[in-house]
């Protein structure tokens, strides 16, 4: 008997939604990472709520987390379309230890470069 594969797929909807859930802030952008609502401000403070999200990531292009606020989130962004050696990423990860790296969320950008996120108390 031959399974048939069950594909799952997260609408920007759902993917929104569960970082509210999580306590998360985020919001929908455009295909150039622009805000696609107004006054997003407000959300650095406090998610939207599940009617917002609902309403608001129907139609987007992206969901964008929002840095900062009560979870303290940083990010680094790794631009490696500008780096002249090849070897760049690789030579900064090898000196970021790996207990520090394990509390990270590493995440490939469409540039082919990366994103490393984490919780930071004091940010200088």
């Amino acid at each position: 008997m031959q399974r048939k594969r069950i594909r799952f797929t997260m609408n920007h909807t759902d993917i929104a939604i569960q970082y509210i859930q999580a306590g998360y802030s985020v919001i929908p952008v455009n295909a150039s990472k622009q805000p696609t609502i107004q006054n997003w401000g407000k959300y650095q403070i406090a998610p939207m709520s599940l009617e917002d999200a609902e309403k608001h990531f129907k139609n987007c292009w992206g969901v964008a987390l929002l840095m900062g606020g009560k979870h303290k989130l940083t990010a680094v962004d790794w631009d490696l379309k500008y780096a002249l050696d090849p070897n760049f990423y690789a030579d900064i990860k090898c000196k970021i230890p790996v207990t520090i790296l394990e509390k990270m969320y590493v995440q490939s950008t469409m540039s082919k470069g990366y994103h490393f996120i984490f919780k930071c108390n004091k940010v200088e």
